[in-house]
């Protein structure tokens, strides 16, 4: 369960800013369905998020803030011998290399809840932590490259005789992961199962539904139920074989991690039916879905998958302007899949960036569960909470933020020079 996630000096983002799933005390709607409370925790979480913002904001930029952070947990005792840490900072200001970038995240796994973060330029980590808390916070280990100290806690056993194996352009947490230890390997799988999900990616292939559905075959069941009341007119569908193309392939081993991801089967065919005048029946007909289906129908195949596995396991997914080419009546029975507890009981969270005013609606989210960002004139991205802002309880979100009162939208000119213009031009 994802609590909070803070990002410093990437992409947009130059300065210290906070993600946070935590519910606000303040906010009592829709209690009984879209927030959850850990057991054990005096804190409840929100079950979905999101993230609005206009073209080149940074919204996608956070969401790519929290898996490069899952990335570089997952590889970086893989890449150990590369002498550079590929890293991507804020660009715009003198030496952009020479400032740090810093992530840190906290999440709950087994009933105790981690903060774990870790600093780093282009040719090392700079500081590293970890805590976990139960009544109040102890460190695991803590790691400052400029101070020359290492300390690691008696708690964790696995580490104490591990620290002179970590090299300076690696995190130790990933090492200690590499090395079988007990709890490091349980931290590191919480990060194998904080999915970014971007089907601009793979070209609305849903080459990880097809990979979740041969890991899984209950799942096809599930997928094909969904299809259907999404009013597709798609009775069944099958995978056929096809040769994967190479690009496809390296947005699966990226999604799942997995260098072994190869796959040959990667088209799905869908099924229709009509009536014969000729045969006085019924007939089925084959589909290919890339070549026959509409936009949207892809886009569902392709979030079906990632959406179904999230839920059943209980992990946290982010994807990248959810509702594209989806009708905002699927949009929001998709968000429903998450808010209810018959399709969600075990609280998986869902992060996603929209652009439409549609789902700031009161009906379908609270206020702590709408962010915006904006990008200032200096390029930087700043994050803030509908939630942080004074509005009256009967107040009419979109139309506000449409307004710009919350920001978060296109300030537009004019696209073309006018007539006028032109002419003074000429």
């Amino acid at each position: 369960m994802l609590v909070k996630f803070r990002v410093k000096n990437f992409r947009s983002f130059r300065d210290d800013t906070e993600f946070s799933m935590v519910a606000a005390n303040s906010i009592k709607e829709h209690e009984d369905t879209h927030v959850f409370q850990p057991e054990g925790f005096k804190y409840r979480l929100l079950k979905t998020a999101a993230i609005y913002g206009a073209n080149a904001s940074g919204k996608s930029n956070l969401l790519e803030a929290m898996d490069f952070m899952r990335m570089m947990v997952l590889t970086s005792a893989a890449k150990y011998e590369k002498p550079l840490i590929e890293r991507d900072p804020f660009l715009l200001r003198d030496n952009p290399s020479s400032e740090p970038s810093e992530f840190e995240l906290i999440f709950i796994l087994g009933g105790r809840e981690y903060r774990y973060g870790f600093t780093f330029n282009d040719e090392r980590i700079l500081s590293e932590w970890l805590y976990h808390t139960k009544e109040r916070e102890h460190h695991l280990f803590k790691r400052n490259v400029e101070k020359g100290k290492f300390e690691i806690s008696k708690v964790l056993s696995e580490g104490i005789d591990r620290k002179d194996f970590v090299r300076d352009n690696v995190l130790f947490l990933s090492l200690l992961s590499q090395l079988n230890g007990e709890l490091s390997k349980q931290l590191v799988a919480w990060f194998s199962h904080f999915n970014k999900y971007d089907s601009e990616d793979i070209g609305l292939l849903p080459v990880l539904t097809i990979h979740l559905i041969q890991q899984n075959k209950s799942y096809k069941s599930i997928i094909q139920q969904l299809i259907r009341n999404a009013d597709t007119e798609i009775r069944d569908f099958h995978i056929e074989e096809k040769e994967i193309e190479q690009e496809n392939a390296n947005a699966l081993v990226k999604f799942f991690n997995d260098s072994k991801a190869t796959m040959k089967e990667t088209t799905i065919a869908t099924h229709h039916t009509y009536f014969s005048p000729t045969d006085k029946q019924m007939k089925d007909v084959s589909f290919s879905l890339r070549k026959h289906e509409s936009r949207g129908t892809r886009k569902l195949f392709c979030q079906a998958g990632p959406i179904i596995d999230t839920l059943y396991s209980g992990n946290t997914l982010s994807i990248d302007e959810f509702e594209a080419s989806l009708h905002p009546l699927l949009v929001e029975q998709l968000l429903d899949l998450f808010n209810s507890y018959s399709t969600n009981p075990k609280n998986a969270q869902l992060i996603y960036t929209t652009q439409t005013p549609y789902l700031l609606d009161k009906r379908l989210q609270r206020r702590d569960q709408i962010w915006f960002v904006e990008k200032s004139n200096e390029g930087v991205s700043s994050l803030s909470s509908l939630s942080d802002y004074r509005v009256r309880n009967d107040a009419i979100f979109d139309k506000l933020y449409l307004q710009g009162r919350f920001g978060g939208i296109p300030y537009i000119d004019s696209l073309l020079p006018s007539e006028d213009n032109h002419d003074n031009e000429s």
